[in-house]
């Protein structure tokens, strides 16, 4: 049976605390809308072709998770969709997809950043460890709602490490989770 990523978290809101429960699937192709609002929320003011960005993403579905909440109850006066994704992460090489809008887009606003922190020099030095082919570069991207407390963090990174069993196929999609 694989391991899942199971968060119970407790809000307190209006004097009365409610249990959120996350868990962790496989991204899907019904992930698109989802993961592209939280891609729009992670480069707000950034020229990245979201879409491009989402689209690479879902293709490799295999690596990486998105988090969506559990339990839904009939009798829940919540209006959560169950399909409403909360964060994902996912890991893009930037080295393989060389040449794609999105991912030169993410280069130049990285390589910007970094001559506006740290000169010039230090720009060209990671411009060149980026573009070197012999040295595949990656980029993590994670992202979650605001609202979602950080201890998720930690076991979403623990689900790409090498060798570890994917998330559970998602319900949504009919197939098993054993």
């Amino acid at each position: 049976m694989m391991p899942e990523l199971r968060v119970v978290t407790y809000f307190v809101c209006c004097l009365q605390e409610v249990t959120v429960e996350f868990e962790a699937y496989s991204i899907s192709d019904n992930d698109h809308d989802g993961i592209k609002k939280l891609l729009q929320q992670l480069f707000l003011k950034a020229p990245v072709n979201t879409a491009e960005l989402t689209d690479l993403i879902i293709q490799q579905n295999h690596i990486g998770s998105v988090i969506k909440q559990t339990a839904f109850s009939e009798d829940s006066d919540d209006d959560v969709d169950e399909d409403e994704i909360f964060g994902f992460i996912s890991l893009i090489s930037l080295t393989e997809r060389k040449g794609a809008q999105c991912a030169e887009q993410i280069k130049e606003l990285i390589l910007s950043s970094c001559e506006k922190s740290c000169g010039k020099s230090s720009a060209e030095q990671l411009d060149a460890l980026i573009s070197d082919p012999a040295r595949p570069v990656g980029l993590l991207l994670s992202e979650r709602f605001i609202n979602v407390p950080p201890q998720i963090a930690l076991p979403m990174h623990q689900q790409l490490q090498p060798g570890r069993p994917r998330c559970p196929p998602s319900r949504r999609t009919g197939e098993s989770q054993g």
